[in-house]
């Protein structure tokens, strides 16, 4: 609506409703478009245009509406699903929302069960159901017309259907080249474009008139990479984020790495590029994206993050917004996938199987800062937060309690970031933070609580020995008193090994040829950090002989090594020893003695291994040692 059809309604209510809401509409006119004076009788011509169109109850709700003063909060709660399911699709057509298919349970077999969303009214009806029932399909909208690919019951299909929104008709049309579940779909210029990384690493563009299905490029390194976002901005293809999943393979457990990348499709070029500007916040998958009013909305409602942002073109930034109130957990589910984002009219809607909401940037108040990182330092806390879309200045608090009350330590601070220098008495006491951020409109509310628990300590790795690991690992603050808990998963248990002020720690008394694994907790006065990611090696093996096996016996003399062992048999046997680490092996000379003295030269923290090997006169094996490792000082 137009500013100056808006001014027209205010007039209107101002000449037909009380004094009071007459000065508030008057003023509403004002500020919505300078017009100068205006004349009653052009005011007496507005009125009768207005009257013919709407009441003066619908005017006063209408001033009410556009100011925006009664809003608590930018999302808007609609009405929810009359049926809640999973895995369902959504196409909009003429200001209402399709949600297609889905199941309505987790797992569940797939319904063919259609509901609209009238975003007008908000309420929900029921249209003819799909001839066969899908879930987890990928759903475009062309003239009218919502196409249905694949998706499916128990297993993947290549199906294709069609609903007429006008007849409220399905009729079937041709298969598709590959099945899809979950694909992602995009529409540009009247083609259809559908990504399948998980299932088939599948990307085509679909022809609707020719009925030609044409493969594309994948976006590069898609066989490791799944669940990508697919998002239009700009009348051009993006793909957002993704997962590569982690796993465990000959001994090493790897990490499931959550991609903060956007890839542009170049369709003249059948290639993809990496848009470095538009780098994400946070590394996510799955993630829903629409563009409204030439920026790109993003809703990421996976817990914990919940996240609401805007990437803004010009500045080549992307923002927080205030984050969606429902995405949170439900009794014992949580939000983590079937959550759709659509534009209806230049408004955003997010609908999931629990929730209808719309976003509405009517509301000034800007959110709450999100996604910290602090640093813990000799005397001070550096504090850093994502920007907030709408925030000129930021406030920091702290207190002694994570329920408050808080105090403030900085007001009016431009930028997301501050450093706060903490008062001697306080150094080692609990405290906790929060941020706000505001503007002309208000403050937003507390962000999340910072506590002063150290942070995670990170590149941690883990090097083995024979009977002895060494684990490793880098402080992610710069600060005093802070110790790190060593834990080992043994049995199906995580047990703590050890602490340490130290930035390593040997596990001592193992059993060569035997994994272990583990991680690593940072501690302070205020607490204990998240863990580490998991470190896993198995330790080293040797041996020639399958009996008898002596052990050895190894201790520092002197700056030296003495390792010794004892044979007793009575023959004289020729022994040799030798030491590794890592790739270097050194050799000791032949000894009909019980020790050896280890005088060459040895790097402090590295592990060093020794085994040894016993001969006769003639050169036969007669007995090998397990490996005995030691970690340099």
């Amino acid at each position: 609506m137009s500013a100056r059809k808006i001014l027209q309604y205010a007039l209107t209510v101002s000449l037909l409703v009380s004094p009071v809401m007459q000065v508030n509409a008057e003023q509403l006119a004002a500020e919505l478009i300078n017009v100068g004076q205006v004349t009653e009788e052009q005011q007496e011509l507005q009125l009768e245009d207005v009257k013919e169109e709407m009441n003066v109850q619908q005017l006063v709700e209408l001033v009410e509406e556009s100011s925006g003063e009664e809003l608590e909060s930018a999302w808007q709660s609609g009405t929810p699903m009359p049926t809640p399911r999973y895995g369902f699709g959504t196409a909009t057509v003429d200001g209402k929302i399709y949600t297609i298919g889905g199941s309505t349970y987790e797992l569940g077999p797939a319904t063919g069960v259609v509901e609209v969303y009238d975003t007008k009214t908000d309420t929900w009806s029921t249209v003819t159901q799909m001839l066969i029932p899908k879930k987890a399909s990928g759903v475009a909208e062309i003239n009218g017309e919502i196409y249905v690919f694949g998706g499916g019951g128990a297993q993947a299909t290549s199906t294709v259907q069609i609903y007429n929104v006008k007849k409220d008709e399905w009729r079937n049309a041709a298969s598709m080249p590959h099945s899809v579940y979950s694909p992602k779909v995009a529409v540009v210029d009247e083609k259809i474009y559908i990504l399948d990384i998980p299932l088939r690493n599948f990307f085509f563009e679909y022809d609707p008139i020719t009925d030609v299905w044409t493969p594309k490029q994948l976006p590069p390194t898609t066989r490791l990479t799944g669940r990508v976002g697919l998002t239009v901005f700009n009348n051009e293809i993006h793909a957002l984020g993704g997962l590569t999943p982690g796993g465990y393979s000959n001994g090493n457990i790897t990490s499931p790495i959550y991609h903060d990348t956007v890839l542009k499709y170049d369709m003249e070029n059948d290639q993809w590029e990496d848009v470095t500007e538009m780098k994400m916040l946070t590394g996510r998958y799955e993630v829903e994206a629409v563009e409204v009013d030439g920026n790109l909305f993003l809703v990421d409602v996976r817990a914990p993050e919940n996240s609401t942002e805007i990437y803004v073109p010009e500045e080549q930034h992307w923002y927080n917004l205030e984050r969606l109130p429902e995405a949170e957990p439900q009794g014992d589910a949580l939000i983590v996938d079937n959550t759709n984002i659509v534009l209806v009219d230049g408004e955003v809607y997010v609908i999931n199987r629990f929730f209808t909401n719309r976003y509405t940037f009517d509301y000034k108040t800007p959110g709450a800062p999100r996604n910290f990182k602090k640093i813990l330092l000799a005397n001070d806390i550096a504090l850093e937060w994502n920007p907030v879309y709408g925030a000129e200045v930021y406030n920091v608090y702290r207190s002694y309690s994570p329920e408050g009350p808080y105090t403030s330590v900085a007001e009016n601070v431009y930028g997301p970031s501050y450093r706060y220098h903490i008062p001697d008495e306080d150094l080692h006491l609990p405290l906790y933070y929060v941020v706000t951020s505001e503007n002309s409109f208000a403050e937003s509310e507390y962000s999340d609580v910072i506590d002063y628990t150290p942070n995670t300590p990170i590149n941690v790795d883990v090097e083995p020995g024979g009977d002895l690991t060494l684990i490793t690992w880098d402080a992610a603050d710069d600060r005093e008193g802070i110790e790190y808990s060593i834990y080992h998963y043994f049995l199906g248990e995580w047990e703590e090994i050890g602490s340490t002020a130290e930035n390593y720690f040997v596990h001592e008394e193992l059993i060569n040829y035997r994994t272990y694994r583990y991680k690593v907790h940072a501690v302070n006065s205020s607490g204990v950090s998240p863990s580490s990611e998991e470190v896993e090696t198995r330790t080293i093996y040797k041996r020639i002989l399958p009996i008898p096996r002596i052990p050895l016996s190894i201790e520092q003399v002197d700056g030296q090594v003495k390792v010794s062992w004892e044979y007793e048999n009575g023959s004289i046997l020729y022994y040799s020893l030798a030491r590794g680490s890592g790739e270097e092996l050194v050799t000791f000379p032949i000894t009909t003695d019980s020790f050896y003295f280890d005088d060459y030269e040895r790097e402090s923290g590295k592990v060093y291994n020794y085994f040894l090997i016993g001969a006769d006169e003639n050169g036969n094996f007669k007995v090998d040692s397990t490996v005995h490792s030691i970690v340099e000082e």
